[in-house]
């Protein structure tokens, strides 16, 4: 249902009021308040490269999980590198 609204707004009301289209301010509001939060960003760093150690030390680790993670950093970055990097 929400997503029925949501994809309204995005074609009737989001053109006549000249704003972002719904899906570039989710992404923005995701970014600010889940990627960029200080702690949420610490432990994801943190989480990413203890799978990359355990890797490197022959442990078997989710490849999907990492290359998901990055996938979504440079996603949320809109097309950019600056935030996964």
């Amino acid at each position: 249902m929400i997503k029925d609204i949501l994809l309204y707004m995005n074609k009737n009301y989001v053109p006549k009021v000249k704003l972002k289209p719904v899906e570039q301010m989710q992404t923005s509001q995701f970014k600010h308040h889940i990627v960029l939060h200080p702690q949420i960003k610490a432990r994801l760093v943190d989480l990413l490269v203890d799978m990359i150690r355990n890797e490197r030390n022959g442990k078997v680790i989710d490849k999907m999980q990492i290359r998901n993670a990055v996938h979504m950093l440079i996603e949320v970055g809109i097309h950019s590198r600056k935030i996964y990097e």
